[in-house]
């Protein structure tokens, strides 16, 4: 956003938020910007236009950066459902307006960002942690804590089962 790419949260200092600013090559390192507890240790966020989603690390929750006011919101969206996980990924679907929130108890659920709605998608085949998430070509696309890789198609979600892609990720 604005030719600066933003780093949330880690393992180690998750609290903290790096700024890339592409103009000059350099970085900014602003410690301590979030609130403990706020970042998860997966791929927890996703920018869409300027929002930065944030999943909180052990709670249902999105949180929300604002890019250009630099606001923060705590507890912004709450998942519907009691889902038992200490993280998740996020993706995202600018075009349909959609988060997609993978658990790492093996859950989905969808939020609708422009009317504040939840639904429930098809479980992944198997559970996943410190796991990352990526919407393309209408395909949900889950990797981590195993060589293995699995998608669904977002083309009537609820419908459609997870399948492992045939290339396998071993060295």
């Amino acid at each position: 956003y604005g030719n600066t790419a933003y780093l949330v949260g880690g393992y180690i200092d998750d609290q903290d938020l790096i700024k890339y600013h592409a103009n000059n090559n350099t970085f900014t390192h602003i410690p301590n910007f979030f609130p403990k507890g706020i970042t998860c240790i997966s791929q927890g966020w996703i920018q869409m236009q300027d929002i930065l989603y944030i999943a909180g690390n052990k709670d249902e929750i999105i949180n929300t950066f604002n890019l250009a006011t630099l606001q923060f919101n705590v507890k912004y969206f709450t998942v519907p459902t009691n889902i038992s996980h200490n993280d998740a990924c996020l993706a995202g679907d600018d075009a349909q307006s959609l988060i997609y929130y993978l658990a790492d108890d093996s859950s989905l659920q969808i939020l609708n960002i422009s009317n504040a709605s939840w639904s429930s998608g098809q479980n992944m085949n198997q559970q996943r942690g410190s796991h990352s998430c990526i919407f393309a070509n209408n395909k949900l696309y889950a990797i981590g804590e195993t060589n293995t890789v699995e998608f669904i198609s977002t083309v009537d979600i609820k419908n459609n089962l997870w399948t492992y892609t045939t290339s396998n990720l071993s060295a």
